[in-house]
């Protein structure tokens, strides 16, 4: 009877004596190894440092502020919530005023649905409404026929 070298007498390779554990470190072994190349960090500007410290600022003021979800009152996962986006309107991607925290679902809610955002959240719709149409009045009348036909 053929025995293992670390002492097993089941073989799973009988050619080379091994058992299961020893044959699979044997190929673990024998595999290649290989190593992904790291891609580079990329740079960051000193005009997009600024910018970023800018909003960083602008957070950390909302969240001394506001402590809590502006709709259901958590402090769970809130997240800045922009009244004008930053893509279109860049100069308020930083302003406090456009800024208000919401909890990650209701945040999302006004992502991506704005007709149950506006009825499930009617308080802060109101306020959001108010915030635009005080920033952006061009904005607020676009934003209201093309959402909200009536």
């Amino acid at each position: 009877m053929r025995v293992c070298s670390c002492g097993c007498t089941k073989l799973e390779n009988r050619e080379l004596g091994l058992c299961a554990s020893c044959n699979q470190a044997r190929i673990k072994a024998e595999r290649p190894v290989v190593v992904k190349a790291r891609k580079e960090i990329a740079k960051v500007s000193d005009k997009q440092k600024v910018k970023l410290k800018v909003r960083a600022n602008g957070y950390r003021q909302v969240k001394e502020d506001q402590d809590r979800c502006a709709h259901c009152g958590t402090t769970y996962r809130l997240t800045p919530s922009h009244v004008l986006t930053q893509k279109q309107y860049p100069a308020h991607r930083a302003n406090p005023r456009n800024i208000i925290l919401l909890c990650q679902r209701e945040h999302d809610l006004w992502e991506h649905n704005k007709t149950l955002f506006r009825e499930l959240c009617p308080d802060v719709w109101v306020l959001k409404m108010e915030i635009m149409q005080e920033l952006e009045p061009a904005y607020y009348r676009q934003f209201i026929s093309k959402h909200f036909t009536i």
